[in-house]
């Protein structure tokens, strides 16, 4: 029987090594995401049920939830389940687009 494990060891073999720089912009954009929730969640505290900590608060859970959606894209791609990552790229554009709209409107 196969190691289930392998393509991701594999994966992650790569990442490691030839892939290291493209690894770097994935985190970086990652922890980037976590930063921008971080203070949307910050403002929203501060600012409680005002029309700007709500606005606040709705844009920390659209850019959570578009911050898991990717998550799982990468996941995916790492046990060379790319094709299947498809899936979620629908919502993960719904929530692209909900973050523009957010943005334009307020």
């Amino acid at each position: 029987m196969n190691d289930i494990w392998e393509t991701r060891k594999q994966s992650m073999i790569w990442l490691e090594n030839e892939l290291l720089a493209e690894r770097t912009i994935i985190q970086d954009g990652f922890e980037f995401m976590e930063r921008t929730i971080n203070i949307f969640n910050m403002t929203e505290k501060k600012e409680g049920k005002t029309l700007h900590g709500q606005f606040s608060r709705i844009c920390a859970v659209t850019l959570a939830k578009s911050n898991y959606l990717f998550l799982g894209c990468f996941d995916l791609a790492l046990n060379a389940l790319a094709q299947e990552s498809g899936a979620l790229l629908r919502p993960l554009i719904e929530t692209y687009e909900l973050l523009i709209y957010f943005r334009l409107d307020m």
